[in-house]
Formats: structure tokens, C-alpha cells, sequence
């Protein structure tokens, strides 16, 4: 299949892009793992559990986890770990909408531009950290494309602290 070029560059390097990825990517193992230990927790099926967990909100949906995992949950560690995890919510949300929901474009000084290019023409290569994610809702609102790998490292540490508290409720196979 042949690759169409979209209307305007996207001017990041293909180490920005694929970071980009991760953290979308990530963010599906975050959404999974909320589901998971939610139903390990409650002893629910998977799919009582994501209609409890349906907010388009991730921040929504960490508030109602968290909330039942401390009336629910009864072992300590456990439930440090699931604050932790929590902690690490607000920050990675707003982090990842930055990048998430942005147009991306090339920095102009105190302004910025997009570059189009007539249709077939390739793109110029992209230069490391030149350009900066605008939000689509408010483009007066920047980020620095050099915090995407700190925000998609936020979401790799959350999608661990999730992945250990679900282990923590599988049996230990070592106990036999």
C-alpha cells in the first residue's frame, strides 16, 4: 500500500515518532491494568469491571480505582503500591494530552508554523527537539517535544507498578 503524506510535516525525527507510539502504546497497558486489577481485586469479570472503568477520562477512571481499591483492598503493600501508581496519574495525564492531543509544528521563535508541501513532494527531515507539540484545544498551550521521552517514561514506570500489583493477586508458583 502505498504511504500518503499527510497535509502538513510532522517535524519529528523518527526517534520522536516512535516514542510517540510507546506512549500511546503504553497507555493501552495502563487502561488494561486498571481494568485487570480492578477485577482481580472485586473478583469480577473483566468486563463488569471496564463498564465500571468507562470514563474517556483516564483521571476519572484512576479516581474510581483507587478509591475502591482503598475500601477493598486489605494487604498493606498491595495498597502502597496502588497509591504510588496513583501518584503517578495527574501528572502522566496532563504529560500525555501535551503530546496525545497535539498538532505538532515547527518552532518560529516565539511562534511557530506548520510546513506544507505540494502533494507528492517529500518532506524535509526533521531536526531533534525543534519542534513543539501544541494542544488542540489551546494552542497557546506548549510543550516541549524534549519532555515526550520523560512523560513516556512516566507511563512505562505506572504500567509497572500496575503490572506488579496484578502478579501480587496471581498465585505464587513457588508456594507448591
Amino acid at each position: 500500500m502505498k504511504k500518503h503524506l499527510p497535509a502538513f510535516q510532522i517535524p519529528l525525527t523518527k526517534t520522536e515518532l516512535t516514542t510517540l507510539g510507546e506512549l500511546c502504546a503504553i497507555q493501552g497497558q495502563v487502561e488494561y491494568l486498571f481494568i485487570v486489577t480492578l477485577s482481580y481485586l472485586m473478583d469480577l469479570p473483566q468486563d463488569i469491571v471496564r463498564k465500571m472503568l468507562s470514563s474517556s477520562s483516564l483521571h476519572t477512571n484512576a479516581n474510581t480505582w483507587i478509591a475502591i481499591f482503598q475500601e477493598k483492598c486489605h494487604d498493606e503493600k498491595v495498597l502502597r503500591l496502588a497509591e504510588a501508581a496513583f501518584a503517578l496519574v495527574t501528572p502522566l495525564t496532563q504529560g500525555r494530552n501535551d503530546f496525545v492531543h497535539a498538532l505538532f509544528a515547527s518552532s518560529a521563535g516565539e511562534s511557530w508554523m506548520l510546513l506544507g508541501f505540494a502533494k507528492g513532494a517529500r518532506h524535509p527531515p526533521a531536526i531533534r527537539n525543534a519542534a513543539i507539540a501544541l494542544r488542540t484545544r489551546n494552542l497557546e498551550k506548549r510543550r516541549p517535544i524534549a519532555d515526550l521521552k520523560r512523560v513516556r517514561n512516566d507511563a512505562a514506570q505506572l504500567s509497572v507498578l500496575l503490572s506488579e500489583i496484578a502478579w501480587s493477586f496471581l498465585p505464587d508458583p513457588d508456594s507448591k
